[in-house]
């Protein structure tokens, strides 16, 4: 089986590097690679009494996930070093809890080896489920202390079926599974997994956290009371028809869409849909104002949600849901479209009836009508109670890591 996955690594390199001419995304993951050691060389201090705290992370979302987990093993003084496999969750990940951070080489044998001889990690925290099999195996080699954090799989999850062979004895022998709930426990034990832990998702002690320091977003304190605010987030191409449809045929809502790519012919596609008038983020900045705002600013997002009525998050008529914890940890009742079953927050929130999936525009409109202002407060107080009484995962991963001597 290796040798299948070690072609798979040499065709994806290969795919990516005929790509990358005509891909920015894939010319920046070749770009962003090249020179790795020497880049990761510079970052790693050359004594120091400290140990490192790896953790590996697949882009910004799971980076979420492992932040909560970075703070604590800052605060018992490990050097945090950070791998991305993604060019955009290393480009606009923050960098204020972490030491070094670097894009995770091509998972060949030589390149895990090279990796650990120079970061050379005391503990690992592997974060959900980005497995690059060489490397794993090189710290199993090494018997350098393995955790695996915020696993999440369902029946028809690829490494639960055929590729659970590749994954099935570095689950065995890491040091401590994490998982975000009983469906992925039960999976793997009947996979012979053992010493399963639930926790939920870390990503939820994350939002709490960011919820309690986040500020205030000045130009939006100036927005008309009057007006119910709608905000479309994380939009892609599919969300659109449901989305504009809409937004052309309402004009008594303030409208305030966040695209999810934010260059300018993607943000130019979107405006040429709309049929109203709309500015953006820096004229609001400015004190210009109308019922469109358009936010192509990164970084601001979560800190808006406070002064929305009604979210809508997009990918769900696509590959799948984007962020719906960062709206609900403000009391936010939630809508989005049919591919959200992978997701495990969303399944709970639509079973507690706080948040909402659609299929289509008829139902989008019959949602927002639904959501009366008595009905949304109702779903703020709840939401609110949901979270104050969701216990902190990366307290329950701490705990077990320094009562089993994983962490000093």
């Amino acid at each position: 089986m290796k040798i299948f996955y070690s072609l798979y690594i040499h065709f994806l390199h290969l795919g990516i590097s005929i790509a990358s001419p005509f891909n920015p995304k894939a010319k920046k993951w070749i770009n962003g690679r090249h020179h790795w050691k020497e880049k990761l060389k510079s970052q790693v201090p050359k004594s120091s009494d400290k140990k490192i705290a790896w953790f590996h992370v697949s882009s910004l979302g799971e980076y979420e996930q492992a932040l909560p987990l970075v703070q604590k093993m800052n605060d018992k003084n490990y050097i945090i070093a950070v791998s991305f496999f993604s060019s955009s969750g290393y480009d606009h990940s923050d960098d204020a809890l972490i030491d070094l951070k670097f894009l995770l080489p091509l998972d060949t044998r030589a390149n895990a080896n090279a990796l650990l001889q120079i970061l050379k990690p005391d503990i690992v925290f592997w974060v959900k489920n980005d497995f690059w099999i060489h490397t794993i195996g090189a710290l199993q080699i090494r018997k350098i202390p393995l955790v695996m954090v915020s696993l999440i799989f369902n029946k028809d999850s690829f490494f639960i079926n055929s590729g659970f062979s590749l994954i099935e004895k570095y689950l065995a022998s890491a040091n401590a599974i994490f998982v975000q709930n009983k469906q992925t426990k039960n999976l793997l034990v009947k996979k012979q997994i053992s010493d399963i832990t639930i926790t939920g998702d870390t990503r939820i002690a994350r939002v709490k956290s960011r919820k309690k320091n986040a500020n205030p977003y000045s130009p939006f304190e100036r927005l008309p009371g009057s007006s119910k605010v709608i905000f479309y987030a994380s939009v892609h191409k599919s969300d659109m028809p449901i989305v504009t449809k809409f937004i052309n045929e309402n004009h008594d809502y303030i409208h305030v869409i966040i695209p999810h790519e934010i260059d300018d012919q993607s943000v130019n596609n979107l405006v040429k849909n709309i049929a109203r008038s709309s500015v953006y983020i820096e004229q609001v900045e400015q004190n210009s104002f109308e019922k469109i705002i358009i936010v192509n600013k990164i970084g601001i997002l979560f800190e808006l949600y406070r002064y929305a009525d009604i979210v809508y998050i997009g990918g769900g008529f696509g590959r799948g849901i984007h962020n719906i914890l960062e709206p609900t940890v403000f009391g936010k009742p939630v809508i989005f479209g049919p591919n959200y079953k992978k997701f495990d927050e969303a399944c709970n929130f639509i079973d507690l009836g706080l948040c909402y999936a659609i299929y289509n525009h008829k139902d989008f409109v019959h949602i927002i009508d639904r959501l009366t202002q008595e009905k949304r407060n109702e779903i703020h107080n709840n939401l609110i109670k949901y979270y104050d009484s969701v216990e902190d995962a990366s307290e329950i991963i701490m705990d077990y890591c320094v009562d089993k001597k994983l962490v000093s």
